[in-house]
């Protein structure tokens, strides 16, 4: 990855978060409180993620349906039906079969749906979602670091960054 600004369709949340050798503030936030742990999970890589987190799903269709609602379909899904757990055989068939998708179950979606809902129902975000750009990201050097920073929103005109939570 070259230094410099990233458009969001330039640039996937997936090419951003597989950029090498760069790293976000949450992963210095990890070095900073504990050296070993970010060693191991990020430079030999001896701890590995293994399942995604529930919370995390939720706010990444949630982040995809607020700010880029046109890659819904295309990176996300909802196993159907009522399979409300993460695990199971039906759970791994879908997973299986929905490779590279953030998959929700039931009550994931139910979730993220009352987040999307209330956030459309807030004239403040409504309102600070206009004229900016959503998603985009900025490779940088600091001090000898190689940094990624992906903001959620920003509007350079009036100058804030909105970042969803």
């Amino acid at each position: 990855m070259k230094l410099g600004l990233y458009k969001g369709d330039k640039l996937s949340n997936a090419q951003y978060h597989a950029a090498e050798g760069f790293f976000s503030s949450s992963q210095f936030k990890i070095a900073n409180e504990d050296i070993e742990l970010f060693h191991k999970k990020y430079i030999t890589k001896e701890i590995v993620d293994k399942e995604g987190n529930p919370a995390f799903d939720i706010g990444t269709y949630f982040h995809t349906a607020i700010l880029e609602p046109h890659l819904l379909d295309k990176e996300c899904v909802v196993m159907p039906g009522d399979i409300k757990t993460r695990r199971g055989e039906k759970w791994n068939v879908f997973k299986a079969a929905n490779e590279g998708k953030v998959i929700l179950s039931a009550n994931d979606y139910l979730k993220a749906q009352n987040l999307i809902a209330a956030a459309k129902d807030s004239p403040v975000l409504t309102d600070l979602l206009k004229g900016g750009e959503s998603e985009l990201s900025l490779f940088h050097e600091f001090k000898g670091l190689k940094c990624k920073v992906r903001a959620d929103y920003i509007n350079l005109e009036q100058g804030y960054i909105v970042d969803l939570k």
